[in-house]
């Protein structure tokens, strides 16, 4: 029985390796039987998975996790949601409101004292800024990440 557990999870590994539709499949399963706590992790998760290719589903299960941080606070789950929506927005051409998100990320992360997640902000607004063609304020920005990043 062991062999037959270790095999599945195994293959259960590989798929999600290889085939991300697979892993956002699992985790949207996972979330309609997940706890609201644990609903959090999920959404996050999910959050990461649908950066790439759907932008609008980053913001809707955005919404979902930002309002479960109302009941269940956690600082750096909010940074990097709050990232993840802004650069969905980003993605979809509404850069002001994609800015304001990644602001508000960048905030949370200087407030907070968490300087991966405030690297993390920087760099997307940096990135936001390059879609902009705002290349000077971009690589001032960047110098920013990079100072932070060799700290880290």
């Amino acid at each position: 029985m062991k062999k037959v557990k270790l095999l599945l999870l195994s293959s259960l590994f590989m798929i999600n390796l290889m085939f991300p539709q697979a892993r956002i499949g699992i985790l949207e399963a996972q979330l309609e039987m997940a706890d609201k706590e644990k609903k959090l992790d999920i959404l996050l998760q999910l959050t990461n998975e649908y950066k790439t290719n759907y932008p609008q589903k980053v913001i809707e299960k955005g919404r979902e996790a930002l309002l479960l941080l109302k009941k269940f606070p956690d600082e750096k789950c909010e940074i990097k949601i709050l990232n993840n929506i802004g650069w969905a927005y980003i993605d979809k051409g509404m850069y002001e409101i994609g800015l304001s998100y990644l602001n508000r990320s960048r905030k949370q992360a200087e407030e907070t004292g968490d300087r991966q997640g405030l690297s993390d902000a920087l760099f997307s607004i940096a990135a936001a800024y390059m879609k902009l063609s705002n290349y000077d304020l971009a690589m001032k920005i960047n110098d920013e990440v990079l100072q932070i990043r060799t700290q880290l």
